[in-house]
């Protein structure tokens, strides 16, 4: 049933002999494709809130002991592309993802990748707090997703107390807009906790990085979005554009070109694709955040020598 901007599930009104079948199609619908087994013997009884925003699902579990095991038959089912942050509330259990065993204690933080097969195991009640959200959110913090889903930030390090706090905080705020806002940050913290517990770097440096990360970051989920640009990044990173604009010459570019850069090759992939053969080119210039079809024009042609009707021409569209 609906509650506000939460949908819940509940086995507390089905009948004993249904509540596993019932919770196996509750989960599947409101999260990602799983199977579950508990002790028949023992009254198996479980509850799920899902909170969906642009940005992420944010979800609050618990129940009585019980085996969830996601196969790779379930992940072709759904094709989930998502990473799943377990903050745990109560109770104790564990997690195995390909080779890694991890511990689910209470206030541990744990990461699982939708992608590959998975096993969670609570022997006892639990409760967790689970943010669900694209790959990409992190990936572009960190890097390649293989490099550290499994990854448990350093128990008892500050940076992964702030990161439980900052989940927390997005749990508790009814607000879609600051929540979104919250979970940013609890997101930058996190991957904050997991450099520190590898060392991976110190955290001036390691900032600097994940700051450069987060812009990119912000470039994809926002491309489409006309009104992105350095300096809005830059207001939502809260530091200056100048800051921001050092980093990335740090790194031998510029945010303003990445953008630009990201837009085009989004809009060279429409031109050539015979899906979007009916639409103009200013159409296609307009959806991915250009403000103008002769800047856009002027750009395409800089970047790859051609105009983009004779990039849509090369490919046999009209």
């Amino acid at each position: 049933m609906e509650t506000g901007t939460a949908t819940r599930f509940s086995t507390q009104a089905v009948p004993l002999r249904h509540r596993v079948a019932f919770w196996k199609d509750a989960i599947c619908a409101a999260f990602v494709r799983l199977d579950l087994d508990c002790d028949r013997a023992r009254p198996f009884s479980s509850e799920l809130a899902i909170r969906r925003t642009a940005r992420f699902d944010l979800i609050d579990v618990g129940g009585s002991p019980q085996e969830v095991r996601r196969s790779a038959r379930m992940i072709r089912a759904d094709n989930a592309d998502s990473l799943i942050i377990m903050l745990q509330r109560q109770g104790s259990g564990a997690a195995r993802q390909g080779d890694l065993d991890m511990a689910l204690a209470p206030n541990g933080l744990t990461i699982l990748d939708s992608r590959r097969p998975y096993v969670l195991r609570f022997s006892t009640p639990f409760r967790q707090t689970v943010v669900k959200v694209p790959l990409l959110a992190l990936a572009e913090r960190l890097g390649p997703p293989e490099s550290w889903v499994g990854s448990t930030p350093r128990s008892g390090s500050a940076l992964a107390r702030l990161a439980a706090a900052a989940i927390d905080e997005v749990a508790c705020e009814p607000r879609d807009g600051v929540a979104q806002q919250l979970a940013t940050v609890a997101l930058d913290l996190l991957a904050l906790a997991l450099l520190d517990s590898r060392g991976a770097a110190p955290v001036g440096p390691g900032m600097a990085a994940l700051r450069v990360r987060w812009a990119r970051a912000e470039v994809h989920e926002r491309l489409r979005d006309p009104l992105l640009t350095p300096a809005t990044i830059a207001a939502r990173q809260g530091v200056s554009l100048r800051l921001l604009q050092r980093l990335f010459a740090a790194e031998g570019s510029s945010l303003s070109d990445f953008i630009c850069e990201q837009r085009l090759l989004r809009c060279r992939r429409d031109l050539q694709d015979p899906l979007h053969s009916g639409r103009t080119v200013t159409d296609i210039a307009l959806s991915w955040g250009f403000n103008e079809s002769s800047q856009f024009s002027r750009a395409f042609r800089r970047r790859f020598g051609c105009t983009p009707s004779d990039a849509r021409r090369a490919c046999g569209f009209a």
